[in-house]
């Protein structure tokens, strides 16, 4: 569900995302259990985001999923967020893929999942796959013991970008 608002004193043509109430890619379907979701913000805009760099995910995110207060507090986007980003890939900057690389993904922390056989935790990234940007699943362990940007809102957040 797209909501777009056009403000003609402006310059540029800003846009504001609705997320769904469903996900596009419920894993609940393939018996993955649902550890948690946010719907928070249920409106975003793709201009106020940034990525921010945090040299080791498991300073923010425990083994168990859990995310640690202050950065939820800062944007805590989750794969709702990232299925409306990627329906909408024209709004998302150029300088992500400059920032992110074609190997790197960003963790969506608001939603978090458990697979039903191998009972680890996985989270729902975006990442840029045979020319375009997706919706993607990694394991939780596989993401901590890296270096990886998030999605922050620069109207909450101002960080200084490593």
């Amino acid at each position: 569900m797209l909501s777009i608002r056009s403000l003609f004193s402006s310059p540029r043509v800003t846009s504001t995302l609705t997320i769904a109430p469903g996900f596009s890619q419920d894993m609940r379907r393939d018996a993955w259990v649902l550890l948690g979701d946010t719907d928070d913000p249920v409106e975003f805009r793709p201009d106020d985001l940034r990525l921010v760099r945090f040299p080791n995910l498991s300073e923010i995110i425990d083994e168990e999923g859990n995310v640690h207060p202050s950065a939820s507090s800062d944007g805590n986007f989750g794969q709702r967020h990232g299925e409306a980003l990627v329906k909408n890939h024209r709004l998302i900057s150029t300088q992500w893929l400059a920032m992110v690389g074609k190997r790197g993904a960003i963790p969506l922390l608001g939603t978090r999942w458990r697979h039903y056989h191998h009972q680890r935790i996985v989270l729902p990234c975006i990442d840029f796959s045979e020319g375009r940007w997706r919706v993607n699943f990694q394991w939780l362990v596989d993401l901590r013991s890296s270096a990886c940007y998030l999605l922050c809102d620069s109207t909450k957040h101002k960080p200084s970008i490593a």
